[in-house]
């Protein structure tokens, strides 16, 4: 929700044809939603969309912040106009649809500027590598235009998408598989993704913590 609207995902699927047992069992190919945004005081639909970008929406992924709504689905990250839902740039950007339920990629909007943390996949095919397992690539975009500002390695957590902090123009991103090791310890500059602040070794990490149950937070 941003500004009195609400911005939601909704399955055009027939109830009656969804066999939730069967999906546990077996992948399903990419089912048809729609995107609304509602003003939340009355009620009343501004737009939707229902095209085919919709179909491999990647859970998790819808934001808005401003004149701008974004999602990513398997193919491209798209930015949308919050006003009138119309397209204002796509930036292809290949991910997996078929993938564990606790995967997805995670979209953050920070300023002026959106970043991605989305497991690597083989040669921009869509599938994913056992050598890869957990590795993961941040891209940083301009949001007015979509163009990538620069990217660097990250890392999913323990069955658990990739986290992304940003506070006072730096941006914190995981980089240890697992969690298991220090880390968030290198921050980048929001617009150039060089390194300005690193913190060094200590003792006393909290390698108990369950990243899979609950998403990590930072504070300042």
């Amino acid at each position: 929700m941003d500004g009195g609207v609400l911005y939601c995902i909704s399955s055009l699927a027939d109830p009656a044809t969804i066999d939730r047992r069967a999906m546990v069992l077996q992948r399903t190919p990419p089912a048809k939603r729609r995107l609304a945004a509602i003003r939340a005081e009355t009620g009343e639909t501004l737009w939707t969309r229902e095209d085919a970008d919709m179909e491999s929406y990647l859970p998790l992924t819808l934001i808005a912040q401003g004149k701008r709504t974004l999602f990513q689905n398997a193919q491209a990250i798209f930015c949308l106009d919050s006003a009138t839902g119309k397209l204002l740039w796509r930036h292809d950007q290949a991910s997996l649809y078929a993938r564990e339920a606790w995967s997805t990629p995670t979209l953050v909007i920070a300023d002026d500027v959106v970043l991605s943390a989305d497991r690597l996949t083989d040669g921009g095919s869509g599938k994913k590598t056992k050598a890869n397992a957990g590795d993961a690539q941040l891209v940083a975009l301009s949001a007015a235009t979509g163009k990538v500002l620069w990217q660097s390695p990250c890392a999913e957590g323990h069955t658990s998408s990739p986290e992304i902090f940003v506070a006072n123009g730096v941006v914190w991103a995981g980089e240890n598989k697992s969690h298991k090791q220090l880390d968030w310890r290198t921050g980048r500059d929001l617009h150039t993704g060089k390194v300005v602040k690193e913190f060094g070794e200590t003792e006393g990490w909290p390698d108990w913590h369950h990243h899979r149950c609950y998403r990590e937070k930072a504070t300042t």
